[in-house]
């Protein structure tokens, strides 16, 4: 099918998380991806698996009770938008958002993924959704819900495999491991944005024709510049070789390990200033590893 014959079609996007109006921190590259790609549909309706939050609990004095709960992926910063699940439109992009029920710690057991998908479908008869493709972020939950609507509405279906719905989440155990191939051979075609990735898709068992596509970047946002004016314009040493990262300052990210290595690099390099970029829940935590540590010389 060439990008021609899409134009008089549209595109039903599943994924979660999907970022709530006015906000950009959860999923960015999902955003992104809708954002360039409507121009080659008629239509682009995305539906966004959310769990339901009360309204009274996505006050911002509730954030630190979220905290607590574990609650604090960057995704999560959504509920104290002020536009929490509220659909919107923009160009030929709609978004509608499917809350379901889940408790906490994984408490919500095999339900889960039906919850997701029943209130899928509510949406889709609700608004009356029609759609002739469907793109799936995710094996799981993206993957399965759209999967199910696949067969539904006998569409065809492309599952994009990201990180640990590749990697990880199959491997669990069996069940795990037949949900995901459950998922890829209802497919029509899989993506995934890394070649090691292709590896493990492989492994679940799945027949269905991988390509790999790895997530793109704005051009106009992110250039190359030349390196001293880069450092000028940053006010970094010209003199210094310079260890970046980009992230969002989270558990998984691993940073303060990075740190406690930074810790015994400058021992013995001392040429080397290393550029954290990024924010989150463990922003201050490692503001106040670097200061224990001596570092702010040699980290920003």
């Amino acid at each position: 099918m060439s990008n021609s014959d899409l134009k008089d079609k549209s595109l039903l996007v599943v994924t979660s998380w999907f970022p709530c109006k006015g906000t950009r921190t959860s999923s960015p590259f999902i955003f992104s991806q809708v954002n360039e790609i409507k121009k080659l549909f008629k239509a682009v309706k995305v539906i966004s698996l959310n769990p339901y939050v009360p309204r009274y609990l996505q006050h911002p004095k509730f954030k630190r009770i979220f905290n607590a709960m574990g609650l604090n992926e960057r995704w999560h910063n959504d509920i104290f938008s002020g536009h929490y699940c509220r659909d919107y439109r923009f160009d030929n992009i709609e978004v509608y958002f499917a809350q379901y029920c889940a408790l906490p710690g994984g408490l919500s057991g095999n339900n889960l993924g039906g919850n997701m998908l029943k209130n899928a479908q509510k949406v889709i008869n609700d608004k009356k959704i029609e759609f002739d493709l469907i793109h799936a972020h995710r094996v799981w939950p993206g993957g399965y819900v759209g999967a199910q609507l696949s067969h539904e509405f006998d569409c065809p279906l492309v599952v994009t495999g990201h990180g640990g719905d590749v990697y990880t989440w199959p491997f669990i155990d069996a069940s795990h491991k037949q949900q995901a191939k459950v998922v890829l051979d209802s497919a029509n075609h899989v993506i995934t944005v890394g070649s090691g990735n292709i590896k493990c898709i492989q492994n679940i068992g799945t027949e269905t024709p991988i390509s790999l596509i790895p997530n793109g970047f704005d051009s106009s946002m992110f250039f190359q510049m030349k390196e001293i004016e880069c450092k000028k314009k940053l006010t970094i040493p010209i003199n210094k070789r310079i260890i970046l990262s980009v992230g969002n300052l989270i558990e998984i990210k691993g940073y303060r390990y990075l740190i406690e290595a930074v810790s015994e690099i400058v021992i013995h390099k001392a040429d080397v200033i290393f550029v954290i970029i990024g924010d989150g829940p463990l922003r201050s935590d490692l503001a106040h590893q670097i200061h224990s540590l001596g570092l702010e010389d040699c980290v920003i």
